[in-house]
């Protein structure tokens, strides 16, 4: 299979999204403010996870939250030539076949499944449960 490139305008980011990004740690956990723009970096790192052959689940803790995530994929994946997205699903195919999905953590029973490899949740805060 020939691979073909294809210009996505990424959003630009902050030293500490670039520092967070660069890390090859296995797990990144976020202690930070609202208007540090983890949706963005976020969603930025589990595309570029889906382009670079793995497929990504963007989690929020409700359905709500996590669809601030999908309108922001969804404007990023529209710059992809030969992308499926399904909004039934949430669910956005790239040419590769591999995919980005949004999922909410409102039952934990629906994180169960396929493996992914990318990011995985947005911010979850502490629960009573």
């Amino acid at each position: 299979m020939s691979r073909s490139l294809v210009d996505v305008v990424m959003p630009g980011l902050h030293a500490g999204q670039r520092e967070v990004r660069s890390s090859r740690a296995r797990f990144k956990v976020l202690a930070a403010g609202r208007r540090w723009r983890k949706t963005s970096l976020g969603v930025l790192m589990g595309l570029e996870t889906g382009l670079d052959g793995g497929r990504a689940w963007w989690i929020g803790p409700t359905f709500p939250v996590a669809t601030i995530g999908w309108r922001f994929i969804k404007s990023l994946a529209r710059q992809i030539p030969g992308v499926d997205i399904s909004e039934s699903e949430r669910l956005v195919t790239l040419p590769t076949g591999r995919e980005v999905q949004i999922k909410s953590a409102d039952n934990p029973d629906s994180l169960r499944g396929r493996r992914r490899r990318g990011p995985g949740a947005r911010s979850l805060a502490p629960s009573s449960r």
